[in-house]
């Protein structure tokens, strides 16, 4: 083979392996793997989206003398823990009467009312309603910090409403029992009502309040587990 024709040769070859080089490139870079595109955390509800996830749940609770529903003794709140019809309410909303209604608010449906289970010392009431009911979501006193943002969620039978506050302490001990202590701004009428976190799990029932100075309150709850341990009776 004379030189020019093994140069021509040659420069053909080397043509065809570039060709190749850059058909392998076109063709992977069809089929690329893209890059992974990173999570983005789902965006925090605000504090009244929260508390209006809660409300399919929340009841008002009315305890009268007679079963005539006339005389009408005690008002409270109440929440469904089960989708049985179990509610729970305070022990002392439900004490001074024999004749309980449970308002289901969000369905405007009003029920009689039994009781299934008391704890006066623990201040907790769980009432039977023939119905289903959606219940809250759990949480626990210890997953609380102090300064840790909460709200409890209150009705009068026509609205709601929802007040957020902080957690002061989640081990305040008191006869021989642990409660929650938060500057919820929680009065008359609101004993019952669920205190629940940011995640929007509940984890206590406002009880009393302990007045303060310059018109402040203390809110003490019940921890939901204690709710838990009563329902398990």
């Amino acid at each position: 083979m004379s030189r020019s024709r093994h140069l021509v040769f040659w420069g053909l070859l080397a043509g065809l392996v570039l060709l190749a080089k850059l058909g392998v490139w076109v063709w992977a870079q069809g089929i690329a793997i893209p890059a992974e595109t990173p999570e983005v955390p789902p965006p925090e509800l605000s504090f009244a989206a929260v508390a209006a996830k809660l409300q399919p749940a929340v009841a008002l609770i009315e305890v009268f003398e007679d079963g005539k529903y006339l005389q009408r003794v005690s008002v409270g709140v109440g929440f469904a823990v089960d989708t049985e019809g179990t509610i729970v309410t305070n022990y002392h909303v439900i004490a001074p009467g024999e004749y309980i209604r449970v308002h289901m608010v969000q369905q405007g449906k009003v029920y009689s009312a039994v009781r299934a289970e008391t704890d006066a010392r623990l201040d907790i009431a769980l009432l039977v309603i023939d119905a289903e009911t959606e219940p809250v979501v759990w949480g626990k006193r210890l997953q609380l910090e102090s300064g840790d943002q909460v709200g409890f969620l209150a009705t009068d039978g026509l609205t709601y409403r929802a007040e957020p506050g902080k957690v002061i302490t989640a081990s305040g001990y008191k006869d021989g029992q642990w409660f929650i202590h938060t500057d919820v701004a929680a009065t008359l009428g609101h004993s019952g009502s669920p205190l629940f976190t940011m995640d929007g799990k509940v984890v206590g029932m406002i009880s009393f309040i302990i007045p303060g100075t310059s018109g402040t309150a203390v809110s003490i709850a019940v921890a939901a587990d204690d709710i838990e341990e009563v329902m398990k009776r």
